[in-house]
C-alpha cells in the first residue's frame, strides 16, 4: 500500500482508534489509512513542509502534535492539519536555521523538541 504517489518514504506512523495516522517526506503529506479495510481515507499536503521524522505524537487532548523545520502543528484526528508556531528569518538563524530539530516526544502534555543542541518544552494544547 502506497499511501502517497511520488513520496519517498513514511516518517510518522501512528495507530490509533483502528486508523493508522501518517506523514511523508519530502513534499510532506498527512494520510489516514482504514486498518480493517486497508483503504487510504484522506491526504492532506502539508500547509508548511513535511513532518520531522518521529516527531508526530498523541496528546491527552485527543490531538496529533508534531514538529516540521520551522513550525510546530496540531492536527485534530477528523479534521486538518493547523500550524501553531512558525519561526523564519533571524529568530531562527540563531537556532542553525530551524528552531524545531529532529524527533519530539510528548510526556505529560507537555512536547519536548531540540533546538540545536537545547532541550526545549511547550506546554499543550496550545491555545489557539
Amino acid at each position: 500500500l502506497v499511501p502517497v504517489p511520488g513520496e519517498k518514504g513514511v516518517t510518522n506512523l501512528i495507530h490509533h482508534r483502528g486508523k493508522l495516522f501518517g506523514t511523508t517526506r519530502p513534499v510532506g503529506h498527512y494520510f489516514v489509512i482504514d486498518v480493517a479495510s486497508a483503504k487510504i481515507e484522506r491526504v492532506m499536503p502539508s500547509p508548511i513542509s513535511d513532518a520531522a521524522e518521529q516527531s508526530l505524537g498523541l496528546a491527552s487532548d485527543g490531538n496529533f502534535y508534531g514538529t516540521t523545520w520551522p513550525s510546530l502543528f496540531r492536527w485534530r484526528p477528523g479534521g486538518d492539519v493547523e500550524t501553531l508556531c512558525v519561526v523564519w528569518g533571524e529568530e531562527a538563524a540563531r537556532y542553525g536555521g530551524a528552531l524545531f530539530r529532529g524527533s519530539s516526544a510528548i510526556v505529560s502534555d507537555r512536547i519536548y523538541f531540540f533546538a540545536a543542541s537545547r532541550l526545549l518544552s511547550m506546554r499543550l494544547p496550545l491555545e489557539e
